[in-house]
């Protein structure tokens, strides 16, 4: 696996936006496609999405999923900007050299995003660190990733969207 330098997305975000969901870096499947959650076997967009909301987003274009998601108030981006990274390992990540994404202006811009889900324990462990001022809106959610060999329990999700996207 080749390493390299390489960018992460755009924020997927509206005005109506109630919960941001972080990653960490797009894995190499992710930026084949350029959109989030790319791998076949990621389990966010088959299990968290699909399950979750009783639709089969996963077949949809990029397009008609950043529609479902923005209909839903679901804002997606990544703890990172710009990494050294070698394959999709968040392990692989060179954190002395990556650069964060400016996830407090971003928020400061849209002020109806009242949750923050981290998916996966870099994420978490990542943003609390970097922007601790976030950290009472900051949810733990285990990560999407089919390299998440620990068994991935999907209740957690949809306890964080019960919560968030259920009440005004």
């Amino acid at each position: 696996m080749m390493q390299g330098w390489f960018n992460g997305f755009s924020p997927v975000i509206d005005k109506n936006s109630k919960v941001l969901i972080l990653g960490t870096f797009p894995s190499v499947k992710s930026r084949d496609i350029a959109f989030y959650y790319g791998h076949p076997y990621n389990r966010f967009w088959k299990v968290v999405i699909n399950e979750y909301f009783n639709k089969d987003v996963y077949s949809m274009s990029v397009k008609d999923k950043i529609d479902f998601l923005l209909k839903n108030k679901i804002a997606l981006y990544d703890v990172y900007a710009k990494s050294c990274i070698s394959g999709s390992m968040d392990s692989k990540l060179n954190e002395k050299t990556a650069t964060l994404n400016d996830i407090s202006g971003l928020l400061k811009s849209y002020p109806n995003v009242k949750s923050i889900i981290c998916a996966g324990t870099k994420a978490y462990s990542v943003f609390i660190k970097n922007f601790p001022e976030y950290k009472e809106i900051a949810i733990y959610c285990p990560s999407t990733s089919p390299i998440n060999t620990v068994h991935f329990d999907k209740t957690a999700w949809f306890h964080a969207f019960d919560k968030i996207l259920k009440t005004e």
